[in-house]
């Protein structure tokens, strides 16, 4: 391991009072390692070769799809229909008011926590060098933070491109990218949530109770720093870290 490289943990986002969800997350991979498997061994100049290409998938990971599974929605009357058509499926739920006026936006119980031991900005965005199902009638809503000055999950939060239709999932297809802003290696090792990490990030969270909505994310920074949030998170989170190997890239 380079000793410029940089420490981050991660863990699913689940409740650790409820039932351990974690099963329904597979190991992260990275985005070119996937693109490998389908790629043309014959072409004589490879994409995967090109530095422009390599150096931006290479930095970015994708947690794929458990199972497959659908949903169908009805926003186009006054009684909203938001029901699964499948046996097995995961919670999904309205959490805000539309935001769009195409179609409603949707959460789904997914969701990944990341915490770095210095700064460093990481990106979520749709998966849009694969062709997942669930993205011919929607998309995940991109967001990006410095996840080394700020506790909170990257949730699987989904906008459709219409008022009604269904949602599609299949199994071991791309949820979404995960990209981190840096060109020195990322060493990520996983932790179990635990009631106090949990709490943390609610409160992060929940911060805008105290320090109003419009605030910026530089301030907020500044105020998870001041107030030595980030070294009772590392605590925590390195007393629960996983018994396994890092996984670098």
């Amino acid at each position: 391991m380079s000793k410029d490289s940089i420490k981050v943990y991660w863990t699913p986002y689940v409740d650790p009072s409820d039932t351990d969800w974690s099963f329904l997350y597979n190991k992260p991979v990275t985005v070119y390692s996937d693109l490998l498997l389908d790629r043309n061994k014959d072409a004589q100049v490879s994409l995967f070769a090109c530095p422009a290409f390599s150096t931006k998938f290479n930095k970015m990971l994708t947690f794929k799809c458990p199972s497959s599974f659908s949903y169908i929605y009805d926003y186009s009357k006054e009684n909203k229909i938001l029901a699964p058509m499948t046996d097995n499926y995961i919670n999904i739920y309205e959490t805000r008011n539309n935001v769009m006026n195409i179609g409603p936006n949707f959460k789904v119980a997914l969701g990944f926590l990341f915490f770095s031991e210095e700064s460093l900005t990481a990106t979520l965005t749709p998966p849009y060098f694969h062709k997942p199902q669930y993205t011919q009638t929607c998309s995940v809503i991109p967001g990006q933070f410095d996840i080394g000055n700020w506790f909170r999950p990257m949730s699987f939060e989904i906008q459709t491109w219409a008022e009604a239709g269904t949602i599609d999932f299949k199994e071991d297809e791309p949820l979404a990218y995960i990209e981190f802003n840096t060109d020195r290696n990322i060493q990520l090792q996983r932790f179990n949530m635990t009631e106090k990490t949990f709490k943390y990030s609610l409160s992060v969270m929940n911060s805008f109770d105290v320090h109003g909505r419009r605030k910026t994310l530089k301030y907020k920074y500044k105020k998870f720093k001041e107030v030595g949030f980030r070294e009772k998170i590392l605590t925590e989170i390195k007393n629960n870290l996983l018994e396994e190997e890092p996984f670098i890239f």
